[in-house]
């Protein structure tokens, strides 16, 4: 191998590690925000995962967090704002009691949504496709993390 050979190499090796390094990040604050959401001990968690019929592969996962807490709710608004550019598609709305938030993130088919009433009632919601697909599947997992005991039925429930 000759010093272009190693050199054109080495180059495309760094534009790969940048590339990869800018597309991780896109979303570190809004990653950040939600696990410090995730674990304070008020907040009530919901997860729903999608796996494959055949293969039980996980094909989407989706969580929701609801909370109430001046602190986190300023953290994830800031979070949010921080992060618009690197989004794929940004929607924000708000009014004089609440902003709304909803990201795309293409290449690592995330969408990432929250609402902050009142300053403080925070509810997000992450949705994330490991493989990049979802052909439909209807086989879903549900997960009651610190929820308060109902009795219905878990179908009552879909």
């Amino acid at each position: 191998m000759n010093s272009s050979s190693i050199i054109k190499s080495l180059l495309l090796a760094v534009v790969f590690a940048v590339a990869c390094s800018v597309e991780i990040s896109a979303q570190k604050n809004i990653q950040s925000a939600i696990n410090a959401i995730a674990k304070d001990k008020s907040v009530i968690v919901n997860s729903v995962t999608t796996r494959n019929p055949k293969n039980h592969k996980i094909e989407k996962t989706v969580r929701t967090y609801t909370i109430n807490s001046k602190a986190l709710a300023q953290r994830l608004k800031d979070a949010f704002m921080d992060d618009e550019e690197q989004a794929d598609k940004a929607i924000i709305s708000s009014d004089s009691n609440q902003v709304s938030f909803t990201y795309y993130f293409n290449k690592r088919e995330t969408m990432y949504s929250a609402t902050i009433a009142n300053g403080e009632q925070i509810t997000v919601t992450y949705i994330f496709r490991p493989d990049g697909k979802d052909n439909g599947a209807v086989n879903v997992m549900i997960r009651r993390d610190k929820l308060p005991q109902m009795n219905l039925p878990l179908t009552a429930m879909l």
